[in-house]
């Protein structure tokens, strides 16, 4: 197992192995609800991991919710947060909804809730914990199955 270190990692410093460590904090925990650990320091090279990952990952998938962890996440540069919201309008239109683990950062809070609008995004919540953010999510879909007609 790759341990990742806190540090910003770009195609020239950056094994095939850990690579994959950084994809790897993309995934499913369950069928309806993606995680996405952000990396600590994140760098453009790391946001085209990700989204490789998410084009692996949502192969076949119909709708879903998606738990964004950036808690321990820095500030990003403008040229990340461009890439993000281009990203979030091309690429997840079949996300019900956003559930974001910001810490108690006012500067994260606001800067996630400007990217979700600029970006489209119709359904974003924040939390200052991955698990209150995580809990969230799980009842949000829990409700949203119950209410799908049975076939």
């Amino acid at each position: 197992m790759i341990i990742l270190e806190r540090k910003a990692y770009h195609s020239q410093n950056t094994s095939p192995e850990e690579q994959r460590a950084i994809q790897m904090r993309m995934y499913f925990e369950s069928p309806q609800i993606m995680v996405w650990n952000e990396m600590p320091m994140t760098t453009l090279f790391q946001l085209e991991l990700f989204k490789a990952r998410y084009a692996e990952v949502t192969v076949g998938k119909d709708r879903f919710s998606m738990v964004v962890n950036i808690v321990r996440t820095q500030f990003p540069g403008s040229e990340y947060r461009s890439s993000l919201i281009h990203f979030l309008l091309k690429e997840t239109q079949q996300v019900n909804c956003f559930f974001m683990a910001t810490g108690n950062s006012r500067l994260k809070n606001a800067s996630t809730s400007l990217i979700a609008k600029i970006a489209g995004v119709n359904h974003v919540e924040i939390y200052s914990t991955y698990q209150k953010a995580l809990e969230k999510a799980r009842a949000f879909e829990a409700q949203r199955l119950a209410k799908r007609p049975k076939s």
